[in-house]
């Protein structure tokens, strides 16, 4: 096995893999001698001299300062001399909060990422790193756990820290303890720090040996991050001004807000300086006698007042949507896309100017962090971006996003049809970086508000069918936040080319929204019911698949859409109903005559697997249901 070979299954292990770029995003953005606290901990000492349990297990609510924690510690390990003389070696995931972890098959993700990093930190000529990837298979998980605990083999310790982990159960906590545990062929000695808002499950408490650190801002840590972030306008302060800023940050208990961050007011957008003091003194002040999310929601509802009366007000708001809506999803947003997103959504200088990267990293300055590898921004407060998510982002946010995106969709540039290669995509991609972004996104905007302007604006993309396949093959390509990550995804799995064509209007109308009044339209003006795709799929085969409210569905069956309809792959609407779609859309195609004796065994038994209210409906209609031997015990390991 060659360098090149060895290299390529490196990438394979974790593809687009960006917990490095993190880890250097955090360091640079953690202020200088915070966190050093929690190293002293005789719970941390334990853990990372192998004199404590295995297991350390960091719990606190939102914006205790979790995150910047773990990566103290990573960046501990990675630059103590101690560690490197032996031989230890240190992988951070850095995980989406909501990701819940049921089984064992929930972690790896999570491992794959740990494996590449260790794999990463071995010479390609080690015989280890040759023995471990030889045994590299991307779908087989029993393998992935080999090749972890191999590579891990090679060093004395591997710390492995696993940060802003969801709900966990106790039967995936103990799968993972196994993998990483002792008793395998390979000896690998890990030592595992989990991060999260929920403490771990009492049952999993009960068998393993584990201990347990609350997490919250200290006074010192707190005064470090408010002066820091508020160094501009205390350079600005009058001497009896400062020595009143001085008095109110030594006031410990005000400050400590039970040991959470708070989102702080932004000096640059005060018209003085005194401004954000002023403001910084009304959030401590009305502390007293209320509840620290009471005290953190009406300090984000200042800041967004703030905002919103400056200058720049449209252009940060907009920006924070797009933050907040992405890692919903898991995606990442950078300064380019935020580029393209402002001149889709038409958002620019009182003069006309569109703005620079530069204007916008400096006026949202405070607001997210930022990584200079792939220019990627994120939220710096966690409690100001779940007051954005859940109090001010809604309607009128929503509307404009999906109009903005039809509009960029519809750009002349797009009109000419699907890329011809993975290269010209990437091209396409990296030139307009908010287009796979828009085409991934419209689709499950349109399902939850359907702008005024949007038949309108459909009318326009669909007349073009080298816009539908543009947008078709933007939406089903992976997401593009620069070309190294890029490249590696589709080294693993081209996915420029996975798209249906030859998608009709009535096809398009049913993927984006569920509208029947569209429905209704495209079929006055002529639109071919039983038009087919590349895949001979009818609309009704799609709207078939519906969950929601099945109005297309429905407008589909009013207007005479045939019910018995076959693809190439001999699927009717019913058989993709009974298992993509819901029990309405099941019912809706029994009220118009299909006939369940077109299914097959296999999607009967999928059915069953997949979807158990379909299952029991059909079951009640008087159909034999395939037994279900599923036990849903995925677990590579037995309780």
């Amino acid at each position: 096995m060659d360098d090149a070979a060895i290299n390529r299954i490196i990438r394979q292990l974790n593809p687009g893999d960006r917990a490095a770029g993190r880890q250097r995003a955090l360091d640079s953005a953690r202020l200088p001698g915070v966190c050093s606290w929690f190293l002293d901990l005789s719970e941390i000492r334990g853990w990372l001299n192998g004199t404590g349990p295995r297991l350390l297990w960091l719990v606190g609510p939102t914006a205790t300062g979790k995150t910047f924690l773990s990566s103290k510690v990573v960046n501990h390990i990675q630059s103590n001399e101690k560690f490197r003389a032996n031989n230890s070696a240190v992988a951070v995931v850095y995980a989406e909060k909501s990701y819940e972890h049921r089984n064992i098959a929930d972690w790896n993700l999570r491992l794959s990422s740990v494996a590449r990093q260790l794999a990463s930190q071995l010479p390609t000529s080690s015989p280890t790193i040759k023995r471990a990837l030889a045994k590299f298979s991307d779908t087989d998980d029993d393998e992935l756990h080999s090749i972890l605990r191999t590579l891990a083999s090679e060093f004395g310790t591997v710390f492995v820290v696993l940060d802003g982990i969801g709900k966990a159960t106790t039967k995936s906590l103990k799968a993972l303890m196994r993998v990483l545990g002792g008793g395998h062929e390979e000896r690998a000695s890990f030592q595992v720090l989990i991060t999260s808002r929920d403490p771990p499950p009492d049952a999993f408490m009960a068998q393993f040996e584990i201990s347990i650190v609350e997490a919250g801002a200290d006074s010192v840590d707190l005064k470090d991050y408010v002066t820091s972030e508020l160094r501009d306008a205390f350079q600005e302060l009058s001497p009896l001004e400062l020595s009143k800023v001085n008095a109110l940050l030594e006031a410990e208990s005000s400050l400590t807000c039970d040991g959470v961050f708070p989102p702080l007011p932004l000096p640059h957008l005060c018209a003085r300086p005194s401004e954000a003091m002023e403001s910084l003194s009304t959030m401590i002040a009305s502390a007293h006698g209320q509840s620290t999310s009471d005290t953190m929601q009406q300090a984000c509802r200042r800041i967004m007042a703030q905002i919103k009366s400056s200058k720049w007000g449209d252009m940060i708001c907009c920006v924070l949507y797009h933050l907040v809506k992405i890692s919903e999803f898991g995606y990442e947003f950078t300064i380019p896309m935020a580029i393209d997103a402002l001149n889709a959504w038409k958002i620019f200088h009182q003069d006309g100017s569109p703005y620079t990267a530069l204007e916008i990293i400096e006026i949202c300055a405070g607001l997210y962090y930022f990584s200079d590898d792939n220019q990627t921004i994120r939220i710096r407060s966690p409690i100001l971006e779940h007051y954005l998510r859940h109090e001010e982002f809604g309607r009128e946010y929503e509307e404009p996003c999906t109009a903005a995106q039809m509009r960029y969709l519809c750009k002349p540039e797009f009109s000419n049809g699907a890329c011809a290669s993975s290269n010209e995509l990437r091209e396409r991609l990296t030139n307009n970086r908010y287009l796979w972004y828009a085409a991934r996104m419209l689709a499950p905007n349109l399902h939850q508000h359907i702008p005024r302007s949007f038949i309108s604006e459909f009318m326009v993309l669909s007349s073009n069918q080298g816009s539908i396949d543009s947008y078709l093959q933007a939406a089903n390509a992976w997401p593009y936040q620069d070309k190294v990550t890029y490249d590696e995804l589709e080294e693993s799995f081209e996915y420029w080319n996975c798209f249906t064509r030859g998608f009709r209007p009535l096809h398009l109308a049913v993927q984006l929204s569920d509208s029947a009044p569209l429905i209704h339209i495209l079929t006055e003006r002529g639109g071919e019911l039983e038009g087919r795709n590349n895949d001979g799929q009818t609309a009704l085969h799609i709207a078939a698949q519906s969950q929601g409210e099945c109005n297309t569905l429905r407008a589909l069956l009013a207007c005479g859409s045939d019910v018995s309809a076959v693809d190439e792959n001999g699927e009717t609407p019913l058989s993709l109903a009974i298992v993509w779609g819901s029990v309405e859309s099941v019912k809706l195609l029994f009220e118009y005559g299909a006939d369940i004796s077109t299914v097959d065994e296999e999607a009967l038994e999928m059915c069953t697997q997949e979807e158990p209210e379909i299952a029991k409906y059909l079951s009640e209609r008087g159909v034999e249901m395939p037994a279900n031997d599923d036990n849903d015990d995925s677990s590579t390991v037995s309780e």
